[in-house]
């Protein structure tokens, strides 16, 4: 059966293409957080070109993802109350399922390009990370439908996202950034993914995708998520004390994931009497804007106490 687009003009269409990109996920995922970790590994001394790159790699390569994830989440996206879900340009039929896959191929292609010009090893950790993504979004793997593959996918995307900062900047502290990142596998890797989750319970159950909160529930999930996220403070607590950090810049960011941690606490309770669509999206939502805030600190931090 042929796909039914609004019969719109090309232009329009290719509009939608490019507003499917989302910005402010780029932004914050993009070039904030591997930003504040290429900050860490280099001692806030980060070489221009070869940030640039990286951060470029990252833009393109997670790009890509985004619109293979919006091929394969149309189910899904379509059950869901949230209207920036279920008004997505796929599900909406402003574009064709082939001009997302040609847009993600096309970013995917141009990735692979960008990491080669980095170096070979970052070449083939793009084409690892890749594969990950193939396998996250699409059969017969499809680890976005599987119970507990996420919190096995996320962290190590997050892992290589370090590495590939690492090796681009050319830097030889990499070990000293290792509590940072175990802040970020913790906070992100484990805690945010789940929240992810528990946002979209109501309506990936609806499409039949079998997440971790659909599967196990979602209060228990939601403390689950809460607890790697209050341990995330103790890794955030060593980062910051092995003196790369500005001490004030340090206190303000455990600061910040304290009381992040206490609002969560109280949406966790709420959960607990049923689901609640704005609890569960707050979590979510809350995660990245505390995520954000804490990188945006300890890259500053990191920079006056360099």
């Amino acid at each position: 059966m042929s796909e039914v687009v609004d019969p719109r003009p090309v232009g329009s269409r290719w509009w939608a293409v490019a507003r499917s990109v989302r910005p402010s996920t780029r932004m914050w995922y993009d070039l904030v957080a591997p930003g504040a970790m290429i900050l860490v590994v280099t001692a806030g001394r980060p070489p221009l070109w070869g940030t640039v790159l990286a951060l470029a790699l990252f833009v393109v390569f997670h790009a890509g993802h985004t619109y293979f994830n919006d091929v394969t989440d149309v189910d899904v996206d379509r059950n869901s109350v949230e209207r920036d879900r279920s008004d997505r340009a796929l599900v909406s039929n402003r574009v064709s399922r082939s001009d997302m896959m040609v847009t993600g191929i096309g970013f995917a292609a141009v990735s692979l390009v960008l990491a080669l010009v980095i170096s070979p090893l970052v070449l083939l950790l793009t084409v690892v990370a890749t594969a990950l993504v193939l396998a996250y979004n699409f059969p017969p793997v499809r680890l976005s439908g599987r119970p507990l593959a996420t919190q096995v996918f996320w962290p190590v995307t997050w892992a290589l996202m370090y590495a590939i900062c690492a090796l681009a900047t050319e830097s030889g502290d990499w070990r000293d950034g290792l509590p940072f990142l175990a802040f970020v596998v913790l906070f992100m890797g484990i805690g945010e993914a789940i929240t992810q989750d528990t946002r979209d319970a109501d309506n990936d159950e609806a499409g039949g995708r079998r997440t971790t909160p659909v599967v196990f529930g979602v209060w228990p999930t939601a403390v689950a998520a809460w607890v790697a996220q209050a341990l995330s403070v103790v890794a955030l607590g060593f980062a910051v004390a092995n003196g790369s950090v500005w001490p004030w810049c340090g206190a303000v960011a455990v600061a910040g994931v304290v009381a992040w941690l206490a609002r969560f606490w109280l949406a966790v309770a709420r959960l607990r009497r049923g689901f609640d669509k704005a609890e569960a999206k707050l979590t979510h939502v809350g995660s990245i804007y505390t995520f954000t805030f804490v990188n945006v600190v300890v890259g500053l931090g990191v920079v006056i106490g360099g």
